[in-house]
């Protein structure tokens, strides 16, 4: 309860709380004051709560680490010294909401489905540059890819990620098929909206050998394309050559 008292400091419908009216076991005093507040700010407040529950697991505190790293802070030590998962995350979002928002993605990225993943071998090694004019025509190029073949992806936005084992990600975005659907804005409204989602698309390159990873659905043909993109885009490589098929099985040994 003492990193609830930190995170309420902050917000005004909390001034003057009781705290002492608060045990480790007893918190029903915040909810109430909570549903007692404007709904705008209770629904915030639960968001950064649902945000800080989806980390506060082993996995979660290890890319909340490593999503630190990236805003050049090191907490793996301070971290460690809290008493459960609940308390990193929170705490984690205090330092920084940055390392909340980063490490969600990288959870995120590490939970996709292992079917859609390809390693790719046949990529050259080499050092790059990440400029936003790269990232850019790396957008420009899979937004190409996807209108052409799908019908889908004319705007495309990729970020680019060094994470630990000297690996460079780039997380790619292509609008999807445009939706629509009923629900609820923050006011309270019910309203009919259309909106534009996105799907995901992940390269992970490891600069020591060249191997890449690549996760996008659609099968090995559409992985295959999306990395000569890649290599073009990135690698400044025009054509990489395909790779050459491997058995699944030995059935000589069953003569």
């Amino acid at each position: 309860n003492a990193s609830l008292q930190q995170f309420f400091s902050t917000i005004a419908a909390f001034d003057g709380f009781d705290w002492s009216s608060v045990s480790e076991r007893r918190v029903d005093p915040i909810l109430d004051r909570c549903n007692s507040i404007p709904s705008a700010e209770c629904a915030r407040i639960f968001r950064i709560f649902r945000m800080v529950e989806s980390l506060a697991n082993p996995m979660g505190t290890q890319v909340l680490i490593e999503a630190a790293r990236d805003v050049n802070l090191e907490i793996a030590q301070a971290i460690s010294q809290k008493q459960n998962g609940y308390e990193r995350a929170l705490w984690c979002y205090m330092q920084d909401k940055r390392i909340v928002e980063g490490a969600r993605a990288l959870a995120h990225i590490d939970n996709l489905p292992k079917r859609s993943w390809e390693t790719m071998k046949n990529l050259p090694t080499k050092p790059i540059d990440v400029t936003p004019e790269m990232l850019a025509e790396f957008g420009r190029g899979l937004a190409g890819f996807f209108w052409t073949t799908q019908g889908r992806g004319d705007r495309c936005e990729v970020e680019h990620r060094r994470r630990e084992g000297d690996v460079d990600c780039f997380f790619a975005h292509p609008a999807d098929y445009i939706d629509e659907s009923f629900g609820y804005g923050e006011d309270g409204q019910f309203e009919f909206r259309r909106w534009n989602p996105a799907f995901e698309v992940v390269f992970g390159y490891h600069r020591a050998n060249g191997t890449t990873d690549v996760f996008a659905q659609g099968g090995r043909k559409v992985r295959d394309s999306l990395s000569q993109i890649f290599a073009r885009a990135v690698l400044g490589v025009d054509h990489i050559s395909e790779t050459v098929a491997e058995d699944c099985f030995d059935l000589e040994l069953f003569k």
